[in-house]
């Protein structure tokens, strides 16, 4: 291949798929290969998402959210959902949060509820109706509404706060040594946050495979 970007496409979706395996330039091979997040169990992998996605938010928030969560026995599944959608708008956190704990006040199924919430959340149609009837005439914003550079850049942005400062820098300095645009450096960073601890082992290979990727065949 001729094509650093194309090539890291590739190997993001072994990442992506668990089948991520290394042949370096010089014929050998590693054997270790990325783990698939069909092998995480579904609470094991709700909490990772959610303590990835967590990291985007301030301590007052994460307090806030778990404060909300608590009271109304808000399970993992919901909990990680919420915090997701909160995530899209981190300077809305505390205002949505305020407002879902006066309608969960109303309900007579709080998680029932709450998902249907996260849902106007996530299509951006959430408005609160209050219990004395007076309604609030501000709305969530959807997804659709930011250009798709800047909602790549603000995803990227907030799986990135799951890794380290030292493993930031390797991600960063891979994607401009190879010129890899916004969108494969989002896709690549959500891969890389299913197994933080395997981040600068997977950088460093993929490092030494895009290497090849500009060399003419035979070289």
């Amino acid at each position: 291949a001729r094509s650093p970007p194309g090539l890291c496409s590739a190997k993001i979706r072994e990442l992506e798929e668990g089948t991520f395996a290394v042949k370096r330039p010089d014929g050998s091979s590693d054997a270790y290969r990325s783990k698939p997040t069909n092998e995480f169990p579904d609470r094991q992998r709700d909490s990772a998402m959610r303590d990835s996605v967590m990291r985007a938010f301030s301590p007052e928030q994460v307090a806030k959210i778990d404060a909300l969560c608590d009271r109304w026995d808000l399970d993992d599944s919901i909990k990680t959902r919420l915090s997701r959608a909160l995530s899209r708008e981190p300077s809305q956190v505390e205002k949505y949060v305020d407002e879902l704990g006066i309608v969960l006040a109303s309900a007579r199924s709080p998680p029932g509820l709450c998902s249907a919430k996260i849902r106007e959340l996530e299509e951006g149609t959430f408005a609160v109706k209050r219990p004395d009837g007076s309604s609030d005439a501000y709305r969530s914003k959807p997804t659709n509404e930011f250009p798709d550079r800047q909602r790549d850049s603000a995803m990227r942005d907030s799986v990135m706060r799951a890794f380290s400062p030292e493993q930031v820098a390797k991600i960063d300095a891979l994607c401009d040594r190879w010129d890899l645009d916004d969108s494969i450096k989002t896709r690549l960073s959500r891969a890389l946050s299913r197994e933080p601890s395997q981040v600068e082992k997977y950088v460093d290979e993929l490092g030494i495979v895009l290497a090849s990727a500009r060399s003419p065949p035979g070289l």
